[in-house]
């Protein structure tokens, strides 16, 4: 993920939760939580940068053919994908011609499907 994403992505969170609520899901109205959510994204990324996620993905591309079908976005519509994994999802959209973009806080993946693409 690029960091003019990330940045974003970290924008609509704060809005999303300044709009909505004054405090943190543990009830604790002290300010903001982007720290904590840098904290756990930092994490995650982590461990999904550690393991080979594409192998195994590999085995669930009949599952994702069967919800692209269910989800039947028309050719031409945009598609987001977040936490795409290694693209699955966003592969089949564009190969059924939708504006696909696919998103995930492990580069690692991100470059998988850009390499499948």
């Amino acid at each position: 993920m690029e960091l003019e994403q990330e940045r974003l992505i970290d924008e609509i969170l704060w809005r999303s939760r300044a709009e909505n609520d004054d405090t943190r899901p543990d009830g604790d109205a002290s300010g903001p939580w982007l720290p904590e959510i840098a904290t756990v994204k930092s994490q995650v990324r982590r461990i999904w940068n550690a393991g080979d996620y594409d192998r195994l993905s590999r085995y669930m591309e009949v599952g994702a053919e069967s919800f692209y079908r269910r989800l039947a976005p028309p050719p031409g519509s945009k598609f987001l994908d977040v936490a795409c994994g290694s693209g699955q999802l966003t592969l089949i959209a564009a190969r059924n011609g939708v504006d696909a973009t696919g998103v995930d806080v492990a580069d690692n993946l991100v470059e998988r499907a850009r390499e499948r693409a």
